[in-house]
């Protein structure tokens, strides 16, 4: 299957080899083949959303992976926590130490955690910017399309 670029680049070479109107700015085109590559752009927009709802998958994923990893620093910690209380002697290096572990976990969780949504709001707006190209590049062609086609009826009706 092809994608959105592909296609795009087909209307685009299309448009470039049809044959132009003298004197004008028109360029007539072979409908049935600019309605062809229409409708596998049509056909190929659903792939592009799936890869975007992958995105979202993929960043939950990550939040949620930062998420364990960080519960599972704090558990560790707290673990250590009771280790060190069970010894009378180290009690308050303990309970010091144990904060700092909480800390470095809290930390670590919120660099993570931005991180992975950094990551997906960049790849979000990498999609993002690629539809709205698209989304612009056919608004055009299809304005192009309309205004060639006015005139090839304004051409038949002056005929």
């Amino acid at each position: 299957m092809k994608d959105l670029l592909q296609l795009l680049d087909e209307m685009d070479a299309l448009l470039s080899r049809s044959k132009r109107v003298p004197l004008t700015g028109i360029v007539m085109v072979d409908e049935d083949q600019i309605f062809s590559l229409m409708d596998e752009i049509r056909n190929a927009l659903p792939e592009e959303i799936r890869k975007a709802k992958w995105l979202n998958l993929e960043r939950d994923r990550i939040l949620e992976e930062a998420r364990r990893e960080a519960m599972e620093l704090v558990q560790n910690a707290q673990d250590r926590v009771r280790e060190l209380a069970e010894e009378t002697a180290v009690t308050r290096e303990a309970e010091l130490r144990a904060r700092e572990i909480n800390e470095q976990a809290e930390r670590l969780a919120a660099e993570i955690r931005e991180g992975a949504l950094a990551y997906a709001d960049d790849l979000l707006a990498s999609v993002e910017e690629y539809l709205r190209e698209c989304m612009e590049t056919l608004k055009r062609n299809r304005r192009e399309l309309k205004l060639a086609s006015k005139s090839k009826a304004g051409d038949a009706d002056g005929a």
